[in-house]
């Protein structure tokens, strides 16, 4: 099945800054009340031990169940480095992540990064 884009309100440019802070606020309280990024942990902790690194560089969409819904259950000591989606590049080594965001990008987007 292809992948369909499907417009968000949320994402649209009419849409208010604080109803936009809003929805992100209930969706980051949401996943992380239903530990709903709980399954991705040991992945994420088997990865940057297979990639020998303490960072993640986290990819901001400011769209809400970002990072903030898995810091909680990361390993002490992981730093934490966040980019804009407008700033991203691959300059810093860690482990990039988009989390819980990726389904935003519009397909050519996408398979670009």
């Amino acid at each position: 099945m292809r992948r369909r884009q499907v417009p968000q309100f949320i994402n649209a440019g009419i849409c208010p800054r604080f109803l936009k802070s809003l929805v992100s606020e209930f969706l980051s309280w949401f996943v992380i009340k239903v530990n709903a990024s709980k399954p991705f942990i040991p992945i994420i902790n088997n990865t940057m031990v297979a990639a020998n690194t303490a960072k993640i560089i986290n990819i901001n969409f400011n769209i809400g169940g970002g990072i903030d819904t898995i810091s909680p259950h990361l390993n002490k000591g992981i730093e934490i480095t966040t980019l804009s989606f407008n700033e991203f590049n691959t300059l810093q080594s860690g482990l990039y992540l988009f989390v819980n965001s990726f389904h935003q990008l519009p397909p050519d987007k996408a398979r670009a990064y």
